[in-house]
């Protein structure tokens, strides 16, 4: 096949944030209506230049505050899950964290129910593409909010929630611990379970994600060949791996396309996929992040095929397809 076909094959997006993910024009129009100006509004649109992950993730304090309302979760849910088909995307899962969207007097309940509604909607519309839901909790909450999220996406696990994950800024207060006992229950109820890990942190993290949570998928994970034992460890319990080009590259997770370690994860028997992160600040889609994957990272033919193939067998989905790996 023509390598450049593969960004517009019908292809899954794993690890896209609803709210990072919103249309600019939505959140212009949000922030609009709540009197915040122009010249206000569009620094925080976008990160640009690479920096920290401290620093982009400051850009979601802009755009929470602008989502806490049932109808603008259901909107964002709506139009994130049609730009993904526009860009051929067959299958996707946000996430977002139901605890942060709540200063308008929603319930976690309430939160939740909009986005699935949101996807609902858009997929019952439009047709050809399937969304589901993980719900995060976060690097800094204790026991009392993971167990609550928990709580949440059990509750809605019959509506569309496949999975929880742990999100959030790795350096100076990495503590799995509070979730630990929360995301074991999570488990034996069915759920899957990610884990932003190895991102701005070492390898190490990546280690304790898998051993202490049971996770199943990496978020970013790009420090993970620093560590012979956490390769091993993946591999042998078929541990996927949700890379983000550019958002590593914005964050400083990888210093640049080319080094970005993805073709050297494969070569590693990992079980890579590509994914857009947050589209939003990024300026991204699932189908520039496979150009740029191509042109920039230099992906062969091959390594797209097992890519493209990845992407559906690491999908939190009981009937998803046996894992494919790169043997050589």
């Amino acid at each position: 096949m023509d390598i450049g076909l593969y960004p517009y094959l019908p292809k899954t997006d794993l690890h896209l944030h609803l709210d990072g993910a919103a249309r600019p024009d939505t959140i212009r129009e949000f922030a609009l209506a709540q009197g915040i100006t122009p010249e206000n509004i569009e620094p925080h649109l976008r990160v640009g230049t690479p920096g920290t992950l401290a620093e982009y993730l400051a850009h979601f304090r802009f755009v929470l505050p602008l989502m806490q309302t049932r109808e603008a979760l259901s909107r964002i849910a709506y139009e994130i899950v049609e730009d993904a088909q526009l860009h051929s995307a067959a299958y996707i899962e946000i996430r977002f964290c139901p605890l942060l969207v709540l200063e308008g007097g929603l319930s976690g309940e309430e939160a939740v129910n909009a986005v699935i509604e949101g996807i609902a909607a858009a997929q019952e519309d439009l047709g050809g593409i399937l969304g589901r839901v993980v719900l995060c909790a976060l690097q800094g909450q204790g026991r009392e909010e993971a167990e609550r999220v928990v709580d949440l996406a059990l509750n809605f696990q019959i509506s569309g929630v496949v999975g929880v994950d742990v999100a959030g800024d790795e350096s100076g207060r990495w503590n799995l611990e509070p979730f630990v006992a929360p995301f074991r229950r999570a488990k034996d109820g069915g759920l899957r379970i990610t884990c932003h890990a190895g991102e701005n942190g070492p390898p190490e993290h990546i280690i304790e994600a898998i051993e202490l949570l049971g996770a199943q998928r990496i978020g970013h994970g790009t420090s993970v060949l620093g560590s012979q034992r956490a390769i091993e460890l993946a591999r042998e319990r078929n541990v996927g791996f949700e890379c983000c080009p550019t958002s590593n590259v914005q964050t400083g997770a990888v210093t640049s396309y080319a080094e970005h370690p993805l073709r050297r994860m494969l070569a590693a028997g990992l079980a890579c996929t590509i994914n857009t992160d947050n589209p939003l600040f990024s300026e991204t889609d699932i189908e520039n992040e496979w150009n740029l994957a191509i042109d920039e990272i230099g992906l062969t033919a091959e390594e797209c095929a097992i890519v493209l193939a990845n992407g559906f067998s690491q999908m939190f989905l009981e009937d998803a397809p046996a894992p494919v790996r790169n043997v050589r």
